[in-house]
């Protein structure tokens, strides 16, 4: 086995310990993100420091309260534990390159960039298009071999490739002549053209083909313009924008293009993806509307990667290498399958390179072993990638599980990356994905550092790129994502639409159960929430004192049995299974609140629900001692919620599915809440006199109390059961991302409709 393979797994291993110190770490996170856990906690610390008296309920019922408490918290435990036994990837110079330089390994042969070298020495006066499959290699052998090849000429490249085509255009051609007042001239011809009305284009456009032609002649310059299809997706997005300035750009590379073709020392080097071939020569170089000879001005060269037509060699040179780098034939012969290289024939540069890395630094662990074992395709290798990466970015950053971010995040980079045919900051990453921007980061640089993602600087800010088109299209394909099929849909329509930016909805940060943000703990539904967590602390440790003083006031109100407090109810141990719940659905809301709620919404449905989780938690304080009223601060929170968002839903900011989706969420909230309502209502007095039900209907074997507490279990365990049922569609990062992606598609949609 090479020696950069033993390296990369000791790097590895050497990590695991100290990915393990940090579970305590991940286990506050965790907490912090789930407020069932929170709430568990918090009674746990009651019942251990206060030693609570649980009166006479039986040791059945006392030791299966324990251990549901206990089921929790080693779920917790373990869960952490987990997580710090996550693997990281190495960082490297390059990710596809699994052989060491020092081989002077090189899958494509010379004799492929000499003979396109030569045929640009033979051809002065045609652009040479070269045509490849994905995966093929044509990107290394444009930029790196056949820049060897050309030692004689000025070898030139787009420099900034986040660039809109056009610009970038003008500054390569620019770049190319020794003059410097040739740059500021040039662009200074294309502001007017991009002012005129249409009266002077056509003299604009000829004097900008005179200009570039004056300052380059005679200069050996070689233009090579890799991924010409972003110049396509670019064409398709702007012609949606503003047509009139889609024909003056597509004009202008017209020009350019035949002005550098008629300078006889100058050359032009096109690769594009076969599968975008027929849309490059009708978009490229509008060979039919000059009524031009396409075979003219067109020299075509098809790569189709490593194959042993171009060199017998190549198979039998490159599986020695591998056997020997691996000392495994199935791993081999797994990586040349995949790749097509044991055809002998046409391979997949990519796969083959790919395939490599993953054994290198993957292989010595089974379940990754086998998985890449039982890959069928390169689909296959990428979705391992993407899922170690995950892992790994899990374990360097410590950070709780959160895949729908990680899976977000990716898919918005590749859906603008490949729509904008460019890369984009992390500003445009966040406003697609619909999540702040902090979290966006933090994924966009772990990825970076371990090449996934490359990155570029423009004015002082990063933009973004997938290392490899391959990834693009899996992350876009892929089913596996943890991302919402709203969220999927809507983020395709706004890349494909180019929204700008600024008009995008993007969150500050999203809710925790524990705020970390100075903003979100000092707003005002964080802080009722965080209020009614500590007297309910209260409610549990001065039971008897607190009691003297609810029964005062409740003394105030009408004799009624919904305002009697029983005196088992004055033991916290019952009262706890109600206050766990009532953390939880006012905190439910409060997090929908916040995360969607203020987002979307205007005027008074959004002035209004900040005043939610305090209408929740001061009717929690009211029926602190009334467990026959308990389901009243959520039933009153829910119904209002429900009604705010139907009523929001109305509103002119909604439109298209969302708005449906949004109406029926309220409906069905108010519903719920109702039907809890009237069944707390007929079962009130129960919780009051449970003779009415042990005398008239049967003897139970068991006393009152041990009755009353069962009651308030099996109560508190429905609606805790109904709020975990809800959680995973309504109350996650997940889905507020998605639907607020859903709600900009709706809203910007709705404006380009009323504007044509």
């Amino acid at each position: 086995m090479a020696k950069g393979t033993v390296t990369a797994r000791a790097s590895v291993q050497g990590s695991v310990m100290a990915e393990r110190s940090s579970g305590f770490a991940r286990t506050v996170r965790s907490a912090s993100e789930n407020p069932a856990v929170l709430a568990v906690g918090l009674v746990t610390a009651a019942l251990a420091v206060f030693s609570i008296e649980i009166g006479d309920l039986p040791i059945a019922i006392r030791i299966l309260f324990l251990i549901a408490i206990a089921v929790v918290l080693i779920q917790t435990g373990w869960h952490a534990l987990k997580l710090g036994r996550r693997h990281k990837l190495p960082a490297g110079e390059t990710l596809f390159d699994p052989f060491s330089a020092r081989e002077n390994w090189q899958p494509w042969p010379r004799k492929i960039s000499s003979d396109i070298a030569q045929r640009l020495i033979d051809h002065p006066h045609k652009h040479l298009l070269l045509v490849a499959p994905t995966g093929s290699g044509k990107s290394v052998v444009l930029n790196h071999l056949l820049a060897e090849e050309l030692k004689g000429y000025h070898v030139l490249a787009p420099l900034d490739e986040y660039d809109e085509y056009v610009f970038s255009l003008l500054r390569l051609v620019a770049s190319a002549s020794p003059d410097s007042s040739f740059s500021d001239e040039l662009f200074e011809l294309n502001q007017k053209l991009e002012a005129d009305e249409g009266t002077h284009s056509a003299e604009l456009l000829k004097d900008i083909g005179q200009r570039i032609n004056s300052a380059l002649a005679g200069t050996k310059a070689v233009f090579l313009f890799d991924q010409v299809e972003r110049y396509l997706f670019l064409s398709e997005r702007e012609s949606k924008l503003d047509q009139a300035q889609f024909e003056r750009k597509t004009k202008l590379v017209h020009r350019i293009l035949k002005t550098l073709r008629d300078i006889d020392s100058v050359r032009t080097v096109f690769a594009v993806r076969s599968d975008h071939f027929f849309g490059s020569l009708s978009n490229l170089f509008n060979t039919k509307a000059n009524g031009e000879n396409i075979d003219e001005v067109i020299e075509f060269y098809f790569l189709w990667g490593i194959n042993s037509h171009d060199d017998p060699g190549i198979f039998d040179k490159v599986s020695g290498q591998v056997y020997d780098k691996f000392g495994s034939r199935e791993i081999a012969d797994r990586i040349f399958g995949i790749s097509r290289f044991a055809s002998q024939m046409h391979a997949d540069s990519f796969a083959l390179r790919l395939g490599g890395y993953l054994y290198e630094v993957l292989g010595n662990r089974a379940e990754y072993h086998l998985r890449l074992n039982n890959a069928h395709d390169i689909n296959g290798f990428v979705d391992v990638l993407l899922d170690a990466a995950y892992e790994s970015w899990v374990a360097t950053t410590c950070q709780i599980d959160n895949r729908a971010l990680y899976d977000t995040v990716i898919f918005a980079l590749a859906a603008e990356n490949v729509s904008a045919g460019s890369a984009c900051s992390a500003r445009r990453v966040a406003s697609v994905a619909h999540f702040p921007i902090d979290d966006v980061q933090g994924v966009l640089q772990y990825l970076s550092s371990i090449h996934i993602i490359q990155v570029s600087i423009k004015g002082n800010i990063q933009h973004f790129r997938l290392v490899h088109d391959r990834l693009s299209d899996r992350i876009l394909k892929s089913e596996k994502l943890d991302i919402h099929s709203r969220g999927v849909n809507a983020m395709r329509s706004l890349t494909d639409n180019a929204f700008e930016t600024r008009r995008l909805t993007r969150p500050q940060s999203f809710p925790r159960a524990i705020e970390s943000t100075r903003a979100g703990f000092f707003s005002l539904s964080y802080l009722a929430v965080f209020a009614f967590v500590i007297f309910g602390l209260l409610r549990v440790i001065f039971s008897e004192e607190m009691a003297s003083y609810f029964k005062a006031f409740y003394a105030l109100l009408p004799d009624s049995v919904f305002f009697t407090v029983p005196d088992y109810y004055i033991n916290p141990i019952f009262y706890l299974p109600h206050f766990i719940v009532h953390i939880l659905w006012v905190s439910y809301i409060d997090r929908v609140n916040r995360a969607y709620i203020q987002h979307s919404t205007r005027g008074f449905p959004r002035a209004f629900a900040r005043f939610f989780s305090l209408i929740g938690t001061s009717l929690g304080v009211f029926v602190a001692f009334l467990p026959q009223l308990f389901v009243i601060p959520i039933v009153a929170v829910g119904f209002v919620y429900g009604l705010s968002l139907m009523a929001a839903s109305r509103q002119a900011q909604f439109s298209g599915e969302i708005k449906g989706i949004t109406y029926g969420w309220g409906l069905r909230s108010a519903i719920n809440v109702v039907v809890v309502l009237l069944i707390g209502l007929v079962s009130a007095p129960l919780f009051v006199d449970i003779s009415i039900l042990t005398q008239k209907v049967v003897t139970m074997p068991f006393s009152d109390e041990t009755i009353y507490f069962a009651m308030i279990f099996l109560e508190a365990f429905t609606l805790y059961w109904f709020w975990q049922h809800i959680r995973g569609d309504q109350n996650n990062t997940r889905v507020w991302a998605a639907n607020l992606a859903l709600f900009d598609k709706g809203r910007l949609s709705n404006d380009i409709g009323d504007m044509t």
